[in-house]
């Protein structure tokens, strides 16, 4: 299984609240897609110059909750909006 497959009905935490996000089941089957999240968002952190975790890529979970609070607090920075 590659680091972007997801087992049916699997549920990520937040990062900042611990709260669930789950993926939302798609298709008649029900399939799970890996970005596609209920009231969630994942993103990819990677280990620059310097850090201990230098050259290593991580995964990790954010709600919309917590990322909206961050974002207006200036903790996070939007760089592009669709």
């Amino acid at each position: 299984m590659s680091n972007k497959e997801v087992v049916r009905g699997s549920v990520e935490f937040c990062i900042v609240c611990f709260g669930d996000i789950q993926y939302i089941k798609m298709g008649e089957d029900g399939h799970v897609h890996p970005d596609v999240m209920n009231k969630g968002n994942s993103f990819d952190i990677v280990g620059g110059y310097g850090s201990c975790h230098d050259s290593c890529l991580f995964e990790a979970f954010i709600c919309d909750e917590c990322l909206s609070k961050a974002i207006d607090e200036g903790k996070v920075r939007i760089l592009n909006e669709r």
